[in-house]
């Protein structure tokens, strides 16, 4: 929390140090830029993860270097997933036959702002898609003091490292 506190002051803006302090959008914005770059490398993860404790191994899951999608790719195939499913949502509400004026009216003025919201979600996504750094993975250690961030952080290092004999 400490570390976007900062960062924040050092753009010029100011934020609570409360966990649940609001923030503006344009805030959220540059804060999403700087520190959700490694997004996709954990949803990479998590999808490696579920791969290898499913039941059922076989040689076909293991995948060719063809076949691996990058993060970008990823998270754009899950974005892609998520405005087919507020398509198939709104066509829903579009296709409702209304009984009356007033319930029709209310209908068509829900399905429009639907659209509306629909299309304000892909340029979010967009601009969060490419307004990221996709080729660094950037980890970020936090929590209160003594909990163990630099004892992990030098384990990481001494396990880790390439010039070991």
């Amino acid at each position: 929390m400490s570390t976007a506190v900062e960062f924040c002051k050092k753009h010029g803006k100011v934020i609570e140090t409360d966990p649940n302090a609001r923030i503006t959008d344009e805030m959220y914005l540059l804060l999403a830029k700087e520190f959700n770059k490694d997004i996709a490398l954990k949803l990479e993860a998590e999808r490696r993860r579920e791969g290898l404790f499913s039941e059922k191994k076989t040689e076909q899951s293991y995948e060719t270097t063809s076949d691996v999608k990058s993060p970008k790719q990823i998270v754009e195939g899950k974005y892609q997933i998520l405005i087919q499913q507020l398509e198939a949502a709104k066509e829903a509400v579009s296709q409702y036959n209304a009984k009356n004026t007033k319930l029709a009216n209310l209908q068509t003025d829900f399905a429009n702002e639907f659209a509306h919201q629909i299309e304000s979600v892909e340029q979010l996504m967009n601009q969060t898609i490419n307004g990221m750094v996709w080729d660094n993975l950037v980890i970020a250690f936090f929590g209160e003091t003594n909990a163990g961030k630099s004892t992990t952080i030098e384990t990481l290092r001494i396990l880790f490292d390439q010039n070991k004999d």
